[in-house]
């Protein structure tokens, strides 16, 4: 019986690879890419199964990366549900130079809620 359920609401599909140096102008050659299965929960369930713990992993995705990331967890043994949502699950890329060792995130937006906006609401409109 499983006693710990995690829940990620926003998970990722996250791109790892490096290349030697990173520098703007040239096409950067990278080594082959590793595709994992992200977010918080999804993270909590592979650190509770490699220290011998279950759980069970509540996933909301969608869109074209809710397919790949359905894939990804499909190989990973955990046990998961995954609730489809509206919208396209977000995706990351992470890029390690190699002579330095410098890690360089990069987070896509993704494409479903509300955006932030620099406008303040008027006094009036918070009554």
């Amino acid at each position: 019986m499983t006693s710990v359920l995690t829940i990620t609401l926003n998970p990722a599909v996250d791109l790892d690879t490096s290349t030697a140096e990173i520098r703007p102008g040239p096409k950067l050659r990278c080594s082959t890419p590793r595709l994992d299965p992200g977010g918080g929960g999804l993270n909590v369930s592979r650190a509770m199964a490699e220290l011998g713990g279950e759980s069970l992993a509540l996933v909301a995705a969608g869109g074209a990366m809710g397919v790949v990331l359905a894939k990804l967890l499909a190989g990973t043994g955990l046990p998961v549900r995954i609730i489809e949502a509206p919208g396209e699950t977000r995706q990351s890329v992470a890029v390690i130079e190699d002579g330095t060792g410098k890690q360089f995130r990069f987070i896509f937006p993704d494409r479903t809620g509300p955006r932030p906006t620099s406008q303040r609401p008027s006094p009036r409109s918070q009554r």
